[in-house]
């Protein structure tokens, strides 16, 4: 999955759906069965759109809604639970697909992390809990595009054990892209990102650093 997404972000850059967005999709959808075959119809489209056509094609329209995508080209149209939440018809184009069935996967994960190694674990001190939470404040609306980079790095590189955990997390995310491809703009050119992002935290509280600015950032805006 992590190489076909991958090859999908050399040919459409991604963006990430609004928390609303988001949250709508899952209430419209109703179950987890209707959640899971909307996923699986994300994936058929991710497939297809990161493997058809070789490495001829690229630069394909992100802006094309998800919905006629699937319609006029992958003739997915009986029975597609993916008409049944209002928010996929209107709002989701194929740049969103990435953001969609991560939202998808988390619903119907248990535990999203249980693959991530052990190391990569290690539990925030209380001055670390509250620096982070501090940089969500300073940080500001960019920090929903953060936190989407950030899931990414973790679900992406960390079950693998090759980032040093003494590393710091600020470098290692420095070196990521805004949208995931390789000509999107690196976090460490955003002045929110150099200013504000804790510099005292390594890799080896990683995943639960994550788990704190994300968190944190939901409960500032409920």
């Amino acid at each position: 999955r992590k190489f076909t997404f991958a090859k999908l972000k050399l040919r459409i850059p991604q963006s990430d759906l609004t928390s609303d967005q988001k949250f709508n999709i899952l209430q419209e959808l109703k179950t987890l069965h209707n959640i899971k075959r909307c996923k699986n119809i994300v994936e058929i489209c991710i497939g297809f759109l990161a493997n058809t056509g070789g490495n001829r094609v690229k630069n394909i329209d992100g802006n094309i809604q998800f919905i006629e995508y699937i319609q006029k080209v992958l003739l997915l149209v009986n029975d597609n639970v993916c008409f049944s939440s209002s928010t996929i018809v209107k709002f989701v184009q194929l740049t969103h697909l990435v953001s969609l069935w991560t939202s998808l996967d988390d619903k119907l994960s248990v535990n999203p992390y249980a693959s991530i190694l052990p190391k990569y674990k290690r539990t925030l001190s209380e001055q670390q809990i509250e620096s982070i939470q501090s940089s969500v404040i300073a940080i500001g609306e960019p920090a929903h595009l953060l936190a989407s980079v950030w899931r990414e790095f973790i679900l992406s590189l960390l079950q693998e054990g090759q980032l040093d955990t003494d590393s710091s997390i600020k470098i290692m995310l420095s070196y990521r892209t805004d949208d995931g491809s390789d000509n999107g703009n690196y976090l460490e050119d955003f002045d929110w990102f150099d200013d504000f992002f804790p510099e005292n935290i390594n890799m080896s509280h990683c995943v639960e650093a994550y788990k704190t600015f994300s968190n944190y950032l939901k409960h500032i805006n409920e």
